[in-house]
């Protein structure tokens, strides 16, 4: 893993303020799987994170794997969309002329 020893825990209220501000505007929230598998380990945002998404309400995701080589593109998403199920999400979404479009988990 890559060694990013923040607590962020530290940064919560900020946290809780965006997250508050992304689901008052109906932004959706990139889960992004790039960090599965290489050094930092994760997804991102982190498991924690997803989950006080949720927690205050959060539903819009989109996934993506943020791939720059071919074998990386798709990373992790049955993984991911597994983790999300469990997190108490029911579906995720992409943008199609602007519009969610949205897929059952």
């Amino acid at each position: 893993k890559y060694d990013r020893n923040i607590d962020v825990l530290l940064f919560e209220k900020e946290i809780r303020a965006i997250f508050a501000r992304i689901i008052e505007k109906r932004i959706a929230l990139e889960v992004n799987t790039s960090g599965v598998g290489d050094r930092f380990g994760e997804l991102m945002p982190s498991i924690p994170l997803l989950a006080l998404y949720r927690e205050m309400g959060g539903e819009l995701l989109t996934i993506g794997s943020d791939a720059h080589v071919p074998h990386r593109v798709g990373n992790a998403i049955a993984d991911t969309k597994d983790i999300l199920r469990k997190l108490g999400f029911s579906t995720y979404c992409y943008y199609r002329n602007r519009k969610a479009q949205f897929i059952v988990l």
